[in-house]
């Protein structure tokens, strides 16, 4: 018996080939292998079988079969965070490197107890859980508690904002002439664009010197 492998085109004996389960399809083992690495190391997802027209996916227990199952888990893992991103009630825990999933079922509320990292979220907003505020207000809230938060501690190490791009600077040493990244340049003690009036730019001071005669 022989048969013509779909993928290399060549004659096959039975000894060689590998039928798979579901759409019985029939392969060069060899072929078959090598397109189900290749599938999974570019994250291929659902695994179909690589026969024209057909859209069956290919079973775990071929899969087994034919590759190590170091490989087979590799592709168990990337299928499932794939099938989880597809579900809107499913959902991976936010916090970094955490593996806790939940499943949402219809009628449930919309925040979500890791019991692996104790930490709690909404799921509306994928943010930590904000209690009986809206997500519309706990991202003004937050996001103004940020805000005065920073403004304090850029005040307190007296920080400067480039009037033009609004990029903090931090000055370690020097004058007080600033030529931001941005190619902007401004003294660091008024804030002000260059040249300021305020006396402590250097610059500015060199510049209103008359040359000699």
């Amino acid at each position: 018996m022989t048969v013509d492998c779909p993928i290399c085109l060549c004659d096959i004996d039975n000894q060689d080939y590998h039928q798979l389960s579901r759409c019985k399809h029939e392969f060069c083992r060899e072929c078959l292998q090598k397109y189900i690495v290749n599938s999974i190391q570019e994250k291929k997802y659902p695994l179909k079988c690589p026969c024209l027209k057909c859209d069956i996916e290919i079973g775990t227990t071929d899969l087994e079969i034919l590759v190590d199952l170091s490989i087979a888990e590799t592709f168990y893992d990337y299928a499932k965070e794939k099938a989880i991103d597809k579900d809107n009630n499913s959902f991976y825990c936010l916090t970094p490197d955490c593996k806790g999933i939940y499943f949402r079922v219809e009628g449930d509320p919309f925040t979500f107890d890791c019991e692996i990292c104790n930490m709690q979220y909404c799921l509306k907003c994928k943010d930590i859980d904000h209690g009986e505020m809206t997500c519309e207000q706990w991202r003004i809230e937050s996001g103004q508690v940020c805000d005065s938060l920073f403004q304090d501690y850029a005040n307190s190490q007296k920080f400067k904002k480039c009037p033009s791009c609004t990029n903090w600077v931090e000055k370690i040493d020097g004058c007080n002439h600033i030529h931001c990244i941005c190619d902007h340049k401004f003294c660091y003690n008024c804030g002000n664009s260059y040249p300021c009036t305020c006396g402590q730019d250097p610059h500015v001071v060199q510049e209103q010197i008359p040359e000699e005669i």
